[in-house]
């Protein structure tokens, strides 16, 4: 493996750790890494500094437009704009100056990386920092992946066999009619409600499923399921406001797996 492949491995477990989209096992394992390894440290907290000039850059705007100036939104001088980004800048570069010099030697490999960044930044927009950072991106980034339920293949006929063998066959035509049927005669069954939402979402999208994840009881195995899916619709949408609250109460419930995505996006939401 080359250096550069290297560096690129290392850069993705910075981006991870930091946009909170690491595992929480692989998280407090790098936590604890950082704790040994004082060059890997240097390494990450050159990175946060990157991600902080990047951060100023875009908030300061393209050059010339309303922003790019040192004065505020409400006229009053202060330090927004590019004037304010340059600051944070200058600071960055004063913080990595009072570094000791085998800490600045560790950096130097990085320094490239980080400058290109801030120059494509300035040029560009932010497209490296922003991917994924509209709601409707990141409603399709942190979409679940569901696998369903497993078949038991009995001797007797079970309606939820032939449901999932059609589905997890990406025959969801004949899923959705057989789920159909089956609530009929079982409308409070939260699993056919799940499903039907699950069904109707790939097929026709929020408008159709919204219903059925929200008949989804509270109490119901596929609560949390149901309630991540409703704040990813909301997020479509575009109501952050009611995806945040969703995601706040999903983070609470009690699958582990869900909890930690609602989290990890509620993260990614405090920029927005």
């Amino acid at each position: 493996m080359t250096e550069e492949e290297i560096n690129e491995q290392e850069q993705d477990r910075f981006e991870a750790r930091f946009f909170g989209t690491l595992p929480a096992a692989a998280a407090v394992a790098f936590d604890a890494e950082l704790g040994r390894d004082e060059a890997l440290k240097a390494r990450y907290e050159l990175f946060v500094l990157s991600v902080r000039g990047i951060r100023a850059v875009d908030a300061a705007g393209p050059p010339g437009s309303r922003l790019a100036s040192s004065e505020q939104e409400d006229g009053s001088p202060g330090a927004s704009g590019r004037a304010g980004a340059r600051q944070t800048m200058r600071a960055i570069d004063e913080e990595l100056d009072a570094r000791p010099a085998i800490v600045r030697s560790i950096l130097r490999p990085w320094m490239g990386w980080a400058a290109a960044a801030a120059v494509l930044v300035g040029t560009f927009g932010v497209w490296w920092f922003t991917k994924g950072n509209t709601p409707q991106q990141l409603a399709e980034e942190f979409a679940l992946t569901e696998p369903g339920l497993p078949v038991l293949m009995g001797t007797s006929p079970r309606t939820m066999d032939a449901i999932m063998n059609a589905y997890k066959q990406e025959d969801f035509g004949t899923a959705r009619r057989l789920l159909s049927v089956a609530v009929e005669q079982d409308p409070q069954n939260d699993t056919l409600q799940y499903f039907n939402g699950v069904l109707e979402d790939r097929e026709e999208g929020c408008a159709s499923s919204e219903p059925w994840f929200t008949q989804v009881p509270a109490t119901s195995v596929f609560a949390p399921k149901a309630r991540y899916n409703l704040a990813l619709c909301a997020l479509k949408s575009g109501d952050l406001s009611r995806a945040r609250d969703l995601l706040g109460r999903t983070a609470e419930l009690r699958d582990a797996h869900v909890s930690a995505k609602a989290r990890d996006l509620l993260l990614r939401l405090e920029s927005m």
